[in-house]
């Protein structure tokens, strides 16, 4: 599923992928999570990600990146044009040792492969930001996908966390009252 999913991803011509970033983007500037947040936990796109990189820099705001440290992921404030090195998996991570207190973040921006419609979340397969979610109960988590990659349902392991809301380009989806 995994791989049938990232090739139609990728499939996607790249104009058409730059328009829905656009929407949804403004999407999320426009959420209350993101008006609110003081900390916001972004990615760095890789494989056809949405990409949300334009949000770096809105005033009053601090953006953090995720790192991989062992089987866990943690934040560092990161200026993604010159902080950011290929770090695990090839995927560009903060330089800085310094690690942000998840209490300290009030939203964390979450790339998927696809979502369903109850929050679930198809990754990469390594967990990494299930035992984040699971770890971090009051922290808002909010999946990041296409529209055609919000699915009705996906495989759900016992181990897997749920987002409480997924963005696509059509809005902004409660976990569970789309």
């Amino acid at each position: 599923m995994r791989t049938e999913l990232l090739e139609r991803r990728q499939a996607i011509p790249a104009d058409v992928r730059r328009r829905h970033d656009e929407v949804i983007t403004g999407l999320v500037r426009r959420s209350r999570f993101f008006r609110e947040a003081r900390t916001v936990a972004l990615y760095v796109p890789v494989r056809s990600e949405v990409d949300l990189m334009t949000l770096v820099g809105v005033d009053g705001k601090t953006f953090v990146f995720p790192r991989v440290t062992g089987t866990d992921l943690v934040f560092s404030p990161a200026d993604p044009t010159s902080d950011l090195a290929p770090g695990t998996y090839g995927i560009p991570e903060p330089t800085s040792s310094v690690c942000v207190d998840m209490g300290e973040v009030d939203l964390v921006l979450v790339p998927g492969i696809a979502f369903d419609r109850y929050g679930h979340r198809l990754g990469y397969g390594k967990g990494f930001y299930d035992r984040l979610i699971r770890c971090n109960p009051g922290v808002v988590f909010m999946g990041v996908c296409l529209e055609e990659f919000l699915l009705d349902s996906l495989p759900v392991d016992p181990w897997d966390a749920r987002v409480a809301y997924v963005v696509t380009q059509a809005g902004i989806y409660n976990g569970g009252k789309v």
